[in-house]
Parts: structure tokens; C-alpha cells; sequence
């Protein structure tokens, strides 16, 4: 016998029950998988004492000491109650903004736009000048590629390079007769040289067959192979440490070279460098042993406090040519000596407050909770930031005691015929540049932890964050497929692109390629048939299918986060916050009428509509937004007709008319059937209306032939 309904049952369930088909209601999410509980969608807050009977616990100290209170965190709130909790993430979230806002001045005080444009005018200077090459052709310095062009270079940048007097001799500012193109803004600091590194004889292994034919044999430069003996009787043939040279590593684009080598000073007048120039070409100084050369020089210019070292370098591979580049950094050397200056120091010092404060904090964090706080993502990020600070700090500090024990005696008279070296201050600001970089990195992220009380980011923060499991999972076959493609890649055209000459470069022109950053063309001029093979499968393995996959995976889990958030699983939001600071505020000024006032709203607030109570319910029994959305479309449900149904169920209950029978499960399939054959029949009707309309122009049709 079919269970029969009460009339004074639930409204919601009975309406559900008597609109609906035959189907069996999942249970809520929760109860369907007995499993451990999964990541929470708020940041939820656990009572781990009882503050009336349990005194002396150590999370107490926090709630009764006043100088504990400065220094909770939200990590230990969440153990407190909720308005301890909701307080301390409010006020840690005001405070986390203003360090951010001390980080953001620091960073625009420490990279004026001068920098930019002084970087700009050297490179233009020194790269982009033209000069007259090979068989009179007109070239650029990127355009070099044997090395007699490398010498012409070399003698074109000369009336570049000099002024007609020094930085700390007087300034005869107006000069028109000279041709000389430095901008007579940026002076020389010491003299320039040039550096070559070597490597030995027989540093590569030949083939038994070409012995005969080839007595000698030199490898690609390494420590290993570089030379270090004297090739020469005068100073520019001898071998240098870095430490007798003052010159550190450098970087180049086939290796990274040692500093020190075989060095040649280029004086400060242009016609005894072009002399020394001349000693050095002439002298066979640069032969098949060389590797690499450099030009290395630092420019002061006075009128925008800025240090410039320039480093010019020519690279010779063993399979032969020139491959040219250059290395410039900008930097203040000499700070705090206008307003602006002391305001960023001001910034520096409410920084370095802001590090201890930090520092307290997550010492109380360490002390109280111990191994809790391993189980914290938000935590670890707090230790790289905090590690971050210190190394920007200690940095700092070795810079601006580097930059007053050197600085005076690199721009002494007494230097003016040796070489400069700012290399150590510049490698340390390099240090000082990452590790700020990496702080102001992790600190922004960090600032996703406080706009989770933002419904929205609230969603977007707990979908990634649900979505990372599969995320990974899914990351494996990506990359799986990825290096594929680079491999095939870097193995078809790697002899003939630049992008492809190694697997990095080849990872990096997918990468590229997966955002239309591609030249096509070039892939069929290096392989007409595999090039475009190559391309299409690339473009849709990767464009068309992986990447949907991955946005396929964020959408499920934003519609699975957005369900469970209506239904009521998440709590801190930045409203509760504020209503909760206006009512305290409401209470000590005794405005009792605005309080029974929004008492009153939060009242009327909680009496959801009735529609909205029955996509709750739904939402509890598991159905998704667009099955509930269907649901209300099909059997059109609306506010009037549950508002009905709610006075028939009121006149039941005082007895004003008698109750109709019951509704069982052959009424509702009667209801249906008889719904449908009402909709089959006026389609029906329809379809003979256009029927007779048919024939009948038909029919006039024939009648006119």
C-alpha cells in the first residue's frame, strides 16, 4: 500500500513528491561516502579547550594577556571562539595590506625609471652603432662574424668610449669641435680592458683517420680546459687570476666563463687604446685557442646618481665564427642623499619592524601549536617570506658596507690608470634584486589567504584548491606528451632553427607556440613534409584537447565548490566581519532601536523564499545546479504556486474546508500521463491547422495553372 501524505507534511517535501516522477532521492554529500573529511571550504575554526573549567591551558595566555593579544594569529584563533577568529582575520588581513603597500614603495623607490633609459642609451651606443665590416659591407655589432670584423668593431666604439678629459679632472662641458659620441654625461670609472679566456691544445679527441691531417686540436672551453700559460713575452700575453684581474664569472650564451685570463688595459686616450689595439691585432692575440673575449667598462653619470657596468663579449665557438653579445646592469650605488631617498629608507626601517614583528609572531605560532602548524599550506609560505625578509635585509646591509669601503678607491685619482671593478657590489645587488624579487612573489600570493573572505575569491581559491589532486594527475600525461613533442622537435629541426637547437629552446618554442607565438614558415623551410605534420598534431594534442581537459577539470570543480557553498559550508566572509565590528560599535553607543532594527532584517533575512527552500533541498540530496534548473523549467514552479499550496495547507489545519483524499503513486502517474496527452493534443491540432492551410493554398495553386 502506498504511504500517504499528511497535510500538515513539510510543504517542500510534499510538493517535490507529488511533482516529480518516480525516482529515488540521493542522500546529502556528506552521508553518501563515509571517508575522511575533505579540505574544509572555509577557514573554519575548532574549539580545542573549554575556557571556562580549563585555565591553564596555553592558548588561554592569548585570550587574558595583552601583550599575548599582539601577537595572534589567525593560525591560533582558529582554536578560540568564532569572534576571536573573525576579529583576528580582520585585523591581521588590515595589517598583511599595509606591509604590502611598505613592500610595493620600497620596490618603485628602488628602480627609478632612469635606469631604464640610462640601460637603453648605452646599449644603443655600444650595440647598435653601425660600422664598416668585411668587404666594406655596413654592419651592426650583432651582425659581427668573423674576427677581423671583431677588431674593426673594436676600433669603431674608441671615439664612443673616451671623452677629451676624465670624471675628476675639470669639466670643460661645451665642447662642439669634438666627434666624440658619449653624451658627455657618462664618465669613464678607471681605464677599460680587454679579456680573452683559452683553452690548450689537444683539450678535444680526433678521429684515428684525420691524425695525419690535423696536428692540432681545441675543445670547447671549461675550467678544465682553459689555458693558463704564457703565450707571449709582453703583460697582454700573460695569464691573470681573477684576483690579480678583478674580474668575476660571467655568463655567456654557450658556457659560463671564468674570471681572470689574459688582459689587455686600453688607456684613457683614444689614440694610444687604438695603439694598444693595433699591438694586439697585429701580435696574433686572438688565434684558434681564444674562446671568448671581453670589453668590460663602468659609466658614472652625476646627473641621475647611476652606476652602469657594460660588458661587451665575443664568443668562438670550435666549430668557428663569432657569436656576439653584451651584459649591462644598472644601479644606485649611492643612496639616501635626497628626500625621496630618505623616505624609502624610512620605508626600509618600518620594514625591517614589520620582519621582527612577523618574526614574534610565527615564534608564538611554533611555541603553541608545534607540529600543527606542518599541516598548514598558509605556513609554509610564511617561512619562505620570512626567510625572504632576512636575506633582502642581511643583503642589504653587506651592500651598503661593500658600496662605502670600495666606492672611494675605485673613483680615486690614484685608480684612474687601472681597471674598475665593480663586479663584487654588482653580484650583490644581483642576490639582493632575486631575493626581493621571490619576497614581493610569495607576498602577493600570500595575500589570496585573506581574500578568501571575498565570496568570489572564496570560490576561486577553494576550486584550485580542490582541483589540485587531478590537477597533478592530469599534469603527468600533459608533460608526458609535451616532452614528446619537444623531443621530436629539437630531433627534426634542431640543426636548422634557433628555437629548437637544444631541448630547453625547444620546450621553451612550444610553450610559445601554445599562445600563437610561432613562425610556420619557418618549420616547412627546414622540413617541408615533418614541418607541418609536426605543427598541426602539436596544435591539436595540445590546443584543442589537453588544454580543454584542464579547463574541463576547473569547471567541474567550481560547479561542485558553488553547490556546496549554498548549501551553507562556507562561514568567514568579509560581511560577517563588518556587521559584526558595526554592531559592537552599535552596542557601546546604546543605539537600541538600529539594533532591534537589524535584528528585524536578519529575522526576515532567514525566512528564505519558498522556491529557494526547495533548490536547498535538492541541493542536499545531491543534484546539480542545472538538473535543479530543469527541474523548475519542466514542471514551471514558482513562488505563487508554493504560496498557494501553503494557504490550501493553512485552511487544512483550521479545519475551514475538509482536506482532499491524499495523493498516491497512481495519482501522480495519472497526473503526468494526463499532462502529457494535453501537450501531445494541442500539437496535434496545431499540425492539422497547418495541414488544412497547406492544402488549401495548394489547391488555389492548381486551380490558377
Amino acid at each position: 500500500m502506498a504511504k500517504r501524505t499528511r497535510p500538515d507534511e513539510d510543504v517542500t517535501t510534499t510538493f517535490i513528491s507529488s511533482m516529480t516522477t518516480p525516482r529515488e532521492i540521493k542522500k546529502p554529500i556528506a552521508v553518501q561516502e563515509k571517508k575522511k573529511e575533505e579540505e574544509r571550504l572555509a577557514d573554519d575554526y575548532e574549539i580545542l579547550y573549554d575556557p571556562e573549567t580549563d585555565k591553564n591551558h596555553p592558548l588561554e595566555k592569548f585570550r587574558r594577556n595583552r601583550v599575548y593579544k599582539l601577537l595572534i594569529t589567525r593560525e591560533i584563533a582558529r582554536y578560540l571562539d568564532r569572534r576571536t577568529f573573525v576579529t583576528v582575520s580582520f585585523r591581521e588581513a588590515i595589517i598583511y595590506i599595509i606591509f604590502l603597500v611598505l613592500i610595493t614603495l620600497i620596490t618603485l623607490g628602488s628602480t627609478p625609471l632612469d635606469m631604464f633609459y640610462f640601460s637603453q642609451a648605452m646599449e644603443t651606443l655600444y650595440t647598435k652603432q653601425e660600422f664598416e665590416g668585411d668587404y666594406g659591407a655596413t654592419k651592426t655589432f650583432y651582425e659581427i662574424n668573423t674576427k677581423s670584423e671583431v677588431w674593426k668593431y673594436q676600433m669603431s666604439i674608441l671615439h664612443n668610449l673616451y671623452h677629451d678629459f676624465w670624471y675628476s679632472k675639470p669639466d670643460p662641458y661645451e665642447n662642439p669641435e669634438s666627434t666624440q659620441e658619449n653624451y658627455f654625461e657618462n664618465k669613464l670609472i678607471g681605464m677599460p680592458q680587454i679579456r680573452q679566456v683559452r683553452v690548450g691544445n689537444g683539450t678535444c679527441e680526433m678521429q684515428d683517420s684525420f691524425k695525419d691531417k690535423y696536428k692540432l686540436c681545441y675543445g670547447p672551453y671549461s675550467s678544465i680546459n682553459e689555458a693558463t700559460d704564457d703565450f707571449g713575452t709582453s703583460e697582454e700575453w700573460k695569464y691573470k687570476t681573477a684576483e690579480n684581474s678583478s674580474t668575476a664569472s660571467i655568463e655567456g650564451i654557450l658556457t659560463n666563463y671564468n674570471g681572470g685570463g689574459y688582459v689587455a688595459l686600453l688607456q684613457n686616450i683614444d689614440t694610444k687604446s687604438e695603439q694598444t689595439i693595433l699591438k694586439l691585432r697585429n701580435g696574433k692575440w686572438i688565434d684558434r685557442s681564444t674562446r671568448a673575449m671581453f670589453i668590460e667598462f663602468t659609466i658614472y653619470n652625476g646627473n641621475i646618481n647611476l652606476f652602469c657596468t657594460f660588458k661587451i663579449i665575443f664568443e668562438f665557438p670550435p666549430c668557428g665564427g663569432v657569436i656576439p653579445s653584451h651584459w649591462n646592469y644598472v644601479q644606485k650605488f649611492i643612496k639616501y642623499n635626497d628626500s625621496y631617498d630618505m623616505f624609502i629608507f624610512f620605508c626600509e626601517i618600518v620594514f625591517c619592524i614589520f620582519v621582527i614583528f612577523y618574526t614574534f609572531q610565527k615564534l608564538a605560532e611554533i611555541v603553541t601549536l608545534r607540529l600543527k602548524l606542518l599541516k598548514s599550506f598558509w605556513n609554509w609560505i610564511d617561512i619562505i617570506i620570512l626567510v625572504a625578509c632576512y636575506m633582502v635585509v642581511i643583503l642589504d646591509i653587506l651592500l651598503y658596507v661593500e658600496v662605502h669601503e670600495s666606492l672611494p678607491e675605485l673613483v680615486s685619482v690614484k685608480n684612474q690608470w687601472n681597471y674598475a671593478s665593480f663586479d663584487q657590489m654588482f653580484y650583490i645587488h644581483i642576490l639582493y634584486s632575486y631575493s626581493f624579487a621571490v619576497l614581493i612573489a610569495f607576498a602577493f600570493f600570500k595575500l589570496l589567504k585573506y581574500l578568501s573572505i571575498v565570496y568570489v575569491m572564496h570560490q576561486l581559491q577553494s576550486t584550485i584548491s580542490r582541483a589540485i589532486p587531478d590537477i597533478i594527475n592530469y599534469s603527468i600525461l600533459f608533460l608526458y606528451v609535451y616532452f614528446a613533442f619537444a623531443l621530436v622537435g629539437h630531433f627534426l629541426f634542431g640543426s636548422q632553427m634557433e628555437d629548437y637547437k637544444s631541448f630547453p629552446m625547444a620546450v621553451f618554442a612550444l610553450m610559445r607556440s601554445s599562445v600563437g607565438d610561432f613562425n610556420y614558415y619557418k618549420l616547412v623551410q627546414a622540413d617541408p613534409f615533418y614541418g607541418p605534420i609536426f605543427f598541426f598534431a602539436f596544435i591539436f594534442f595540445i590546443a584543442f584537447i589537453l588544454v580543454n581537459v584542464f579547463l574541463a577539470i576547473l569547471v567541474s570543480k567550481y560547479e561542485e565548490v558553488r553547490s556546496e557553498v549554498r548549501i551553507g559550508g562556507a562561514k568567514t566572509f568579509i560581511g560577517e566581519m563588518i556587521s559584526f565590528w558595526a554592531i559592537r560599535l552599535l552596542e557601546k553607543a546604546e543605539c537600541n532601536w538600529l539594533l532591534s532594527q537589524i535584528e528585524r532584517k536578519r529575522f526576515e533575512k532567514k525566512v528564505r523564499s519558498p522556491t529557494e527552500a526547495i533548490r536547498q533541498y535538492l541541493r542536499q540530496a545531491g543534484y546539480s545546479e542545472l538538473e535543479i534548473e530543469l527541474f523548475f523549467k519542466k514542471y514551471d514552479i514558482t513562488d505563487s504556486k508554493i504560496a498557494a499550496m501553503d494557504e490550501d495547507k493553512f485552511s487544512y489545519r483550521q479545519g475551514e474546508r475538509e482536506a482532499p483524499p491524499p495523493l498516491t503513486q497512481k495519482d501522480i502517474l495519472r497526473y503526468i500521463v494526463i499532462q502529457k496527452l494535453e501537450y501531445l493534443e494541442n500539437h496535434y491540432q496545431a499540425a492539422n491547422r497547418l495541414i488544412d492551410e497547406f492544402l488549401s493554398k495548394l489547391s488555389k495553386f492548381e486551380g490558377r495553372r
